[in-house]
């Protein structure tokens, strides 16, 4: 049996970038979630705990969402035009991601403040765990939020905080080479 998502019958995907394997899934209406994992076998297990049945296949959306990501980690690409299946979230869960998603590249904010601009500004708490279940890692950029100290909290992707350490320094770095490189 194909698992599906409402009426939409999932995919993935499983692809090598610099920060371990990523998983996506998908369908008919667009990215469902990014799985990061340091192993294909760990990417897949999870994709099979959490969407029993999806087919490894090439489907429009994932194909795009690889691209996009792919270009990201060669540094072409600082933000991402991607469908994405936002169904069953919360007003409060939009409100965050759309903020987070606002957020321009190698830029950093605080839970405090994401919060703040989703009109919510005692719900710091909150929003770190709209991060934690952020279904759109890199994509949704819930590696740019820290703590009110400006230090590094959990992150669930990857190997967690070093993961989240290293985005946020390839960022800088990319953002650096940008402004520094010659008109």
């Amino acid at each position: 049996m194909h698992p599906r998502r409402g009426s939409q019958e999932l995919s993935y995907r499983v692809f090598s970038t610099p920060i371990g394997r990523l998983g996506l899934v998908g369908g008919d209406l667009g990215l469902v979630e990014v799985v990061i994992r340091a192993t294909d076998a760990e990417v897949r297990a999870e994709i099979g705990k959490r969407f029993p049945g999806a087919r490894e296949q090439a489907i429009p959306c994932l194909v795009r969402a690889q691209g996009q990501l792919e270009e990201y980690f060669a540094g072409r690409r600082t933000r991402f035009d991607l469908p994405l299946d936002r169904r069953g979230w919360s007003d409060f869960r939009r409100q965050v991601l759309q903020h987070l998603q606002e957020l321009p590249f190698a830029t950093v904010t605080t839970y405090k403040e994401l919060a703040r601009r989703a009109g919510s500004p005692g719900a710091a708490r909150a929003v770190g765990s709209v991060m934690a279940s952020n279904p759109f890692a890199i994509i949704l950029p819930c590696h740019r939020v820290l703590g009110s100290d400006g230090q590094l909290r959990g992150y669930s992707g990857g190997e967690g905080p070093a993961t989240k350490a290293w985005l946020l320094e390839f960022e800088r770095c990319r953002r650096a080479e940008t402004e520094n490189a010659p008109q």
